[in-house]
């Protein structure tokens, strides 16, 4: 149980930095050339926010306690920030299309959205939008996974009992400042 949430967490984190990168948008335009426009073009918000997501659960693997909590609570906003800009994509961003449209032809202004004749959208979108609903599933379950490791300090150590010949013995007996060569017992 206590994994689903690292499962749903890194599918999502990889779901989205993987949808992001690939085409979201086709135009074609009148001159028959067509122009891709990818998920960092079209949603540059929904795209940092997934990047401040994946940062928030990387920190958050390394941190114990509160700090953890407080990372995963960062991981979920900015998770549920992506999925609540990613709800409109139904349409293609004209801003992110016309600069598209004006690198490849070089016609900038309301005269860009003119050259295009047709536009369609690849299933990336959809894979962002779930993709972020994992993530933001994943640190919201997170919050209530605990954490079951040892509470000692990582930096003293216990004492053991070793028996008189054993090798763990002679080294602690040289920490002590007896040579274990020449001792008898």
């Amino acid at each position: 149980m206590r994994a689903l949430h690292h499962l749903a967490s890194i599918l999502g984190i990889v779901g989205l930095l993987a949808s992001f990168t690939a085409s979201w948008w086709s135009a074609q335009l009148s001159q028959g050339v067509t122009v891709g426009l990818s998920g960092t073009e079209a949603q540059p918000l929904a795209w940092s926010l997934s990047l401040a997501a994946g940062a928030a659960y990387g920190a958050s693997l390394l941190l114990h306690r509160v700090t953890r909590r407080v990372t995963l609570v960062v991981m979920a906003t900015m998770a549920l920030g992506a999925l609540l800009v990613l709800i409109n994509v139904s349409q293609p961003p004209a801003d992110a299309l016309a600069s598209a449209v004006e690198a490849a032809t070089g016609i900038a202004g309301t005269g860009a959205l003119g050259e295009i004749e047709s536009v369609e959208r690849s299933f990336a979108p959809i894979v962002a939008l779930v993709a972020s609903a994992l993530a933001f599933t994943g640190a919201a379950s997170g919050q209530f996974v605990a954490r079951d490791f040892p509470g000692r300090d990582r930096y003293s150590s216990q004492p053991s009992s070793t028996a008189a010949g054993d090798s763990q013995g002679a080294w602690d007996s040289l920490s002590e400042g007896r040579d274990p060569t020449t001792s008898v017992e």
